[in-house]
This record gives structure tokens, sequence and C-alpha cells, in this order.
């Protein structure tokens, strides 16, 4: 069975199937985050705030960090759409990001990695 996703306005560069949520997150150049229902394709929110394209992103089914083409990254509350925290360090396109806990990874061509750590209840 194939499925089509429509929504997009540009480019699709990254996208998680998170299978025990029933979601698809995906990212795009026209930097914006959607979170689809994998049953019936629904687009299910859209996450914007960042200022170019999305080139990364990783999700457990509730928080996602995503990573942009103006060298911030984006931790965001799936189910509400919020955006919890913009980490900004990079001086280049984030290609690569994780999350793991209270930290988040990011690797740049900006030559650099970085990892944030904080406490959940720090704002």
């Amino acid at each position: 069975t194939e499925s089509t996703f429509p929504g997009h306005e540009d480019h699709v560069y990254c996208l998680q199937l998170c299978k025990s949520a029933g979601i698809l997150v995906s990212g795009s150049d026209d930097a914006s985050v959607r979170v689809w229902d994998i049953e019936t394709g629904e687009c299910k929110q859209v996450l914007q705030g960042h200022g170019s394209s999305v080139w990364c992103l990783q999700t457990d089914g509730s928080t996602l960090v995503s990573g942009s083409g103006d060298g911030t990254l984006g931790l965001w509350d799936i189910h509400s759409g919020v955006c919890l925290r913009n980490l900004q360090g990079h001086t280049n396109i984030v290609i690569r990001c994780a999350f793991r806990g209270n930290r988040v990874g990011s690797c740049s061509s900006d030559g650099t990695m970085r990892v944030w750590d904080f406490e959940e209840n720090d704002g």
C-alpha cells in the first residue's frame, strides 16, 4: 500500500516515522515541520518558527528537535505545536540533530558540533 502526504510548499528534506505514536514527521525547504497521522494521511500539526529550510529532525513521538538552515534548532511539543526552546549557536546550516533526556546535540556545516544540556524546568 502506498500513501501520499501532500502539504509542504517546497522540497522535503527529512522525515522520521514514529510507529509507536502513529505519526510521520517531515521537514521542508518551506521552513516548516509537519506532523502527519500515518493511517489517515492527515496533517495534525504544522510547526513554524525556523527562518530557513528544515534540514534534520528527531522525535520520540511527543517531543521533537529540528535543525535549520538558519543555524538554529527548535525543541517542540508535538501535540500542542509549541516551541519549547529555540537553540542558537551555529553560524551555518544544522545538518544533523538528536536529543535524549535533557540533552540536544547537533552538527553543522560551520564545522562544529554542539551539545546543549538543560534541566526540564529551566526556561
